[in-house]
């Protein structure tokens, strides 16, 4: 039943081997012939991508050369475009792929034995038809590659897909004539085939299959005649019996292991082969000796002998120890040493099995010295380097540098902190931000990544370089980049041959060219410089020497822009203190220079002020002296009683012309004073403009009613119906009288005449025309200057401190108008000016009748003059005498009170500001909160000190300025009585 049983098992074993054989033959085929088919493939792939790159090299050609013909791109390029006369479709030379892809067209032509593919070169312009060289395209591929291409015919298809032949082909594509007349084949010569060597490696199996089975057989044979003599013996011995046969010396010859045996009398009795080969001995000893005689142990005659150490009762006993040979050689070995007992468990003698290690043990010592070598090679290094497990990421290794970085501590501690895990270890690089243990910072590159150390364990390994100095070196560079980058000056870096490789944006703002325009070209060939001085040549020149060159040079920008630079030249040396730069910096002072000549200017201007000012302290004095002169002179005369009435009239006018004609000049004095200090200030009101000139005419026709010479009128664009405006009425005032002075100053004999007209319905416009001597065109352009006149010679007929224009121009200007003068030399000058038109829905009477004098008559009114100084009572009742008023005078505020609680019929006040016990604000206060109806005119000396709005806030109706004229004051005084 087991003879049928092993016989069906090997039947069964043999079949399956077979099947399985057949199997991996099958697999192992497959495998080729697909590997063979994706070989193909890539093949096809690259080729096709030859075919385009060509193609496109083609179009890029044609393109390209726009003045070539296209047969000049035949003769060059071996292209043919168009279709051939000698081709038509029916041709013999004119072929089909069968791969249609392989060069983008499935149709070919053959000419001279040559190939050609087809290609389109289209766009919106042109469809041309390109024939190229297939084997242009073999070439490129063949190039790049090494895997040569070529077109092979029928008669070798037999020979190329022989799987023995040594030209074996491997084909890609197939071409066939139109006409079926000729079929040929583009492959690749040489070329390895998987398909191929599968047909080897089976051809192979198949006879390793048929060896295994005659070994099988023949083996299994031999083990029947084994097992048969076997089964014969075995009646006849046991297994101790059978153990008795076998040949021990023989058996310890053979073994792997140097043994020698030893009586217990320290005799070697016996020594294999091995133990001699071991110990050198040559056949020339013999046994019998004792064993301490020859290769003798350390361990000989003391208690740690290894033979005694048996005898005395040891079972085993294992030492490594070095023994040297007769020839001196010293080897180390491995000793096993344990007793050899007879039948009854008696010691007859120990065995010594030795084994040589020498070769293991000097490698070992090479591995150690290997490690501690690089150990030392690791502690060396200048960057710090560890191993990591890569399972349990456990450092096990890091060298002296990181253990004195960390103060020994590991590592990864602080690596952890500064860096997030990654499991892949590919290539991983970060920067990371240690401290030492100083506590100093530092910037390391961390670099990991993964390796098989022993017993293919993963292993991490981790280098970590010390960046600090790169770090501070890259933070110092970015600094002086930012700071070139942003500095107020320019910076240019030259090479030695004067081109551009560096410019900051301070030169591009500055000169409107940049880096792409400047780089690699000569500073001396962009004409950068303005002018012809050749500073510029000048200082490379300087440099060049290995000077530094400092000095100012005129630029002109890309857009034309003259700019003025202080620049700075400089010599940059290399180690070899050759000449590597040359660095230019250059500072836009064109600023400076406009400044520079500011104040050139402003130094003319000072010159000319510094005599202005002498002029107008001369000028000053001579005006000044000259009516104080008349007043003194005049009043003196007064004096004596042998002057008629007549002459003593004369002195009055004289006196009281020079008083104010010195008013006049005081007054243009403190007003000049205000507008430089920028103390003058606008004041507006409602007012009617034809009351304020007739009030001004009034004027002045009685300051000049005794020179006939002049012809003084007014024009009013409104006659009839009154015009009342907001503005500032004194100023307005101011200026018109200025400019009637003026007129009547300059005109000896003729007619003044101003007045008014509406220049449009935002601006009122008015005007001073006179037939005097005019003024040149060169003196109008100062005319309007402070101390300024058109005649300032030592020699001029006409005084004055030429201030009436300047205020005048001033006080138009604050009041949002303009000012000008047209003069014609000998033929008069007219003087305009406008100011905003903004009027107001008032109308007053209208008080000026004809050229005269309005006459007052106020029989019936009281009028209250509240004032401390006599001299100003007797002034106001001599001037308001011809009216018939009554007049009451009370020294300060309270007498006034006193005279408005007894008087009832008091018609008006007039009311210094300024006086004793009690002033004209606080008395003006009570006089309102007891008559709010009664008008109070206020008087002052100090207009400019005083606010309207404060006026307005104690109850005054309108102020008076001292000194008071006369005519002013009947007119104010009118304004209120009339009513």
């Amino acid at each position: 039943m087991s003879k049928l049983f092993r016989f069906i098992s090997e039947k069964v074993l043999f079949t399956s081997f077979a099947f399985a054989l057949a199997g991996i033959i099958i697999l192992i085929w497959q495998g080729g012939k697909k590997l063979d088919q994706h070989y193909q493939q890539k093949l096809l792939a690259e080729i096709k991508s030859s075919n385009t790159d060509f193609t496109y090299s083609i179009e890029k050609l044609f393109w390209g050369i726009k003045n070539n013909t296209i047969g000049s791109l035949e003769k060059d390029s071996e292209l043919i475009f168009g279709l051939p006369q000698s081709i038509g479709s029916k041709q013999p030379n004119l072929f089909v792929f069968s791969d249609s892809l392989l060069f983008g067209s499935n149709i070919a032509i053959k000419i001279n034995n040559r190939f050609y593919a087809k290609h389109n070169i289209k766009n919106n312009e042109i469809d041309i038809i390109c024939w190229y060289p297939i084997d242009k395209i073999f070439q490129l591929y063949s190039t790049y590659s090494g895997i040569k291409c070529s077109i092979e015919t029928e008669n070798n298809i037999a020979a190329a897909q022989s799987i023995l032949s040594p030209k074996r082909k491997f084909f890609l594509a197939k071409l066939n004539s139109i006409d079926d007349s000729e079929s040929v084949y583009i492959a690749t010569p040489e070329l390895y085939s998987f398909k191929a060597l599968s047909y080897y490696i089976i051809f192979i199996l198949s006879l390793l299959y048929a060896a295994s089975l005659a070994f099988l057989l023949y083996g299994k044979q031999l083990y029947r005649r084994e097992q048969q003599a076997t089964d014969n013996l075995a009646p006849l011995l046991d297994g101790a019996n059978l153990l008795d046969l076998v040949y021990m010396p023989q058996a310890l010859q053979s073994m792997s292991k140097g043994i020698r045996i030893i009586d217990k009398n320290f005799r070697v009795i016996f020594e294999n082969k091995k133990f001699k080969e071991i110990t050198g001995n040559k056949g020339s000893r013999t046994e019998a000796q004792f064993c301490y005689e020859y290769f003798g142990s350390i361990y000989c005659h003391t208690s740690e002998c290894p033979i005694s150490g048996i005898l005395n009762g040891e079972t085993d006993i294992y030492h490594e120890e070095s023994r040297f040979l007769s020839n001196g050689k010293k080897i180390v070995i491995s000793l096993h040493a344990y007793p050899l007992f007879d039948r009854f468990g008696n010691i007859i003698a120990i065995a010594e099995e030795i084994e040589d290690n020498s070769a293991t043990h000097a490698n070992e010592e090479i591995i150690r010295q290997t490690q501690n070598q690089f150990t030392v090679f690791f502690d060396s290094l200048p960057f710090g380097v560890y191993i990591e497990d890569g399972i349990t990421h456990n450092i096990l290794f890091q060298n002296f540098y990181l253990k004195n970085l960390t103060n020994n501590q590991n590592i990864k501690e602080l690596i952890n902190q500064q860096q997030t895990e990654n499991k892949t270890y590919i290539n991983e690089e970060a920067e990371i931000l240690l401290f030492d243990n100083k506590g100093n910072r530092k910037y390391m590159l961390h670099q990991r990544f993964k390796f098989l150390g022993v017993n293919n364990q993963l292993k991490i390994g981790g280098i970590l370089h010390d960046i600090t100095r790169k770090k501070e070196i890259e933070h110092y560079r970015d600094v002086l980049s930012k700071a070139i980058e942003f500095t107020p000056v320019s910076i240019v870096i030259l090479s030695p041959y004067n081109e551009f490789e560096y410019i900051n944006p301070n030169f591009t703002e500055l000169t409107g060219l940049t880096i792409d325009e400047l780089y690699s070209k000569s500073i001396l060939d962009i004409n950068l410089e303005a002018n012809s001085e050749g500073n510029l040549t000048k200082a490379l020149d300087q440099v060049k020497s290995g000077k530094h060159w400092q000095g100012e040079i005129q630029l002109i920008s890309k857009e034309g822009t003259i700019i003025w630079g202080r620049a700075s030249f400089s010599p940059v040396f290399n180690q070899n203190s050759n000449l590597q730069h040359i660095l230019l910096i250059i500072e836009n002072i064109t600023r400076w220079k406009e400044y520079e000549k500011e104040i050139l200017l402003a130094k003319a201007k000072a010159e000319e002020s510094d005599r202005l000012k002498t002029s107008f302290l001369n000028n000053l004095s001579h005006e000044i002296r000259t009516p104080l002169n008349a007043i003194i002179g005049f009043t003196s005369l007064l004096a004596d009683n042998s002057i008629s009435a007549q002459e003593r009239t004369g002195f009055y006018e004289m006196i009281y012309s020079n008083s104010n004609e010195l008013l006049r000049l005081i007054e243009n004095l403190i007003e000049i004073s205000q507008i430089e200090t920028g103390q003058i200030s606008i004041k507006k009101t409602e007012f009617s403009v034809n009351a304020l000139l007739n009030e001004i005419f009034l004027e002045f026709e009685e300051l000049e009613k005794g020179n006939s010479k002049i012809k003084l009128s007014l024009r009013k664009e409104i006659g009839h119906d009154d015009l009342v405006i907001l503005s500032d009425y004194g100023r307005l005032k101011e200026v018109i009288k200025h400019l009637l002075s003026n007129a009547f100053k300059f005109t000896p004999n003729g007619f003044v005449e101003f007045g008014y007209r509406l220049k449009d319905e935002k601006n009122m416009m008015f005007y001073v025309v006179d037939s005097g001597i005019g003024i040149s065109p060169d003196k109008i352009e100062y005319i309007f200057n402070p101390f300024r006149q058109a005649d300032d010679s030592s020699t001029r007929k006409h005084g004055g401190l030429g201030l009436g224009l300047a205020i005048s121009k001033h006080i138009v200007e604050k009041l949002g108008g303009e000012i000008w003068i047209n003069s014609t030399p000998n033929s008069g000058t007219s003087v305009f000016f406008t100011i905003p038109f903004v009027p107001i829905n008032m109308k007053f009477d209208n008080t000026y009748v004809g050229n005269g004098i309005k006459k007052y008559n106020w029989l019936g009114k009281t009028i209250l003059i509240a004032d401390d100084v006599a001299a100003n009572f007797i002034y106001f009742k001599a001037a308001l005498h011809k009216t018939q008023v009554k007049l009451l005078w009370a020294r300060n505020g309270k007498e006034a009170l006193k005279f408005i609680e007894s008087e009832e019929n008091i018609n008006l006040v007039l009311m210094d500001l300024v006086m004793p016990e009690m002033d004209g604000f606080e008395a003006t206060h009570i006089i309102k909160n007891i008559n709010q109806n009664l008008p109070v005119v206020g008087q002052t000396a100090y207009p400019e000190q005083v606010s309207h709005i404060k006026l307005q806030e104690f109850g005054f109706n309108s102020v008076l300025e001292k000194p008071i004229r006369t005519q002013q004051m009947l007119l104010e005084i009118d304004k209120y009585l009339k009513n």
